[in-house]
């Protein structure tokens, strides 16, 4: 009988033995789902986040492109305006260089000259500045992610 207590004192040793153990690992393995658990709704948040500021700067560089399309077309028109008022003058010059004095038609050419000589530099400093465009667009093209 006494080797019936024992083994039964044993046995009852070795199941809260394993009772322990085994409440202690799934406290482990709990924690360690609440850890896991934890960090990936952190990470899912982070890309929320990100997303979220994403999608911001792709509305704001919307707005701003509409901006600018309306400042250019507002521009364009400014342009045009200008140079309607400026074919009228050159037609009123036109029309007075058959009754202009030889000095007043070389005064005029001169003027004309130096604007044409304007005209061209503008239009070598708006070359180049596309130039630049271009290639500054090509460069971020090619560098762009995914390439």
């Amino acid at each position: 009988m006494r080797s019936w207590i024992v083994a039964a004192a044993v046995v009852a040793v070795f199941i809260g033995g394993w009772c322990a153990g085994s409440t202690h690992e799934q406290s482990s393995w709990q924690a360690e789902k609440l850890a896991m658990s934890a960090e990936r709704d952190k990470q899912i948040n982070d890309a929320r986040a990100a997303e979220s500021a994403m999608r911001e700067q792709i509305m704001t560089a919307q707005e701003d492109a509409a901006e600018r399309e309306k400042r250019m077309v507002a521009d364009a028109a400014a342009a045009g305006r200008a140079t309607d008022g400026l074919r009228g003058e050159i037609a009123s010059l036109r029309r007075g260089l058959s009754a202009a004095t030889a000095e007043a038609n070389r005064r005029t050419a001169d003027a004309a000259l130096d604007v044409f000589q304007q005209c061209a530099d503008e239009y070598r400093a708006v070359a180049q500045a596309a130039d630049q465009h271009a290639s500054d667009a090509v460069t971020l093209d090619q560098a762009w992610p995914g390439r």
